[in-house]
């Protein structure tokens, strides 16, 4: 089909849809057209009806070959440059069909592109606004605790047990902020609060 004549046939429609809607879905004009209030609220329901379609077509394709397509996944940076990025890696070579989409930022805006299904799935800690969706549903992959972790020519490192006041005056490398489920790990690191001075 021409462009010129999927012009037409796209007229057509949208002129068949104002006649059987009884309202004016485009205003045009000799410098081309712009949808009516009609037309924007059609507009925004149809987007949502090819999203679906689109799900629908995608749907399709991996029951024809469950081991090809794309998946989308958010994850904060942290996890995709460790635990995320060594799933993938290992899944590629064993399904070379897939194709993974990494988005990496903020719990709030990750949570937000999964409403919008700008990503198919989430990689994160439970907690916060994502354990408050009783919509969504969990798996859990790991449980992480956290640790002490010394050089190896530290004498700290031959101490069977360390207390925290044993570090007092040690100096410190910290993950990001956003590594920490609970903040209040994060108590004696503040200024004020200890001699412990963080270092990144």
């Amino acid at each position: 089909m021409s462009q010129v004549d999927f012009g037409h046939q796209l007229s057509k429609t949208i002129a068949d849809l104002e006649q059987v809607l009884g309202v004016r879905l485009l205003e045009r004009d000799r410098h081309g057209a712009e949808p009516t209030i009609y037309g924007a609220a059609l507009l925004k329901r149809g987007l949502t009806v090819f999203d679906e379609l689109r799900e629908g077509v995608k749907d399709i394709a991996y029951l024809r070959d469950p081991a090809a397509g794309e998946v989308r996944i958010g994850c904060s940076l942290l996890l995709a440059a460790t635990f995320v990025s060594a799933v993938i890696d290992r899944l590629s070579r064993r399904y070379p069909g897939i194709r993974f989409h990494l988005a990496t930022t903020q719990v709030e805006p990750l949570y937000r592109e999964l409403a919008d299904r700008s990503v198919d799935l989430l990689i994160t800690r439970k907690s916060g606004i994502i354990a408050a969706d009783e919509r969504l549903s969990f798996e859990f992959l790991f449980n992480d605790n956290y640790v002490v972790v010394a050089g190896a020519q530290n004498p700290l490192a031959r101490r069977r047990r360390v207390a925290l006041a044993d570090l007092m005056e040690e100096s410190w490398t910290l993950p990001p902020l956003e590594a920490y489920r609970d903040r209040s790990l994060l108590q004696p690191f503040r200024p004020g609060t200890s001699t412990i001075r963080p270092r990144r």
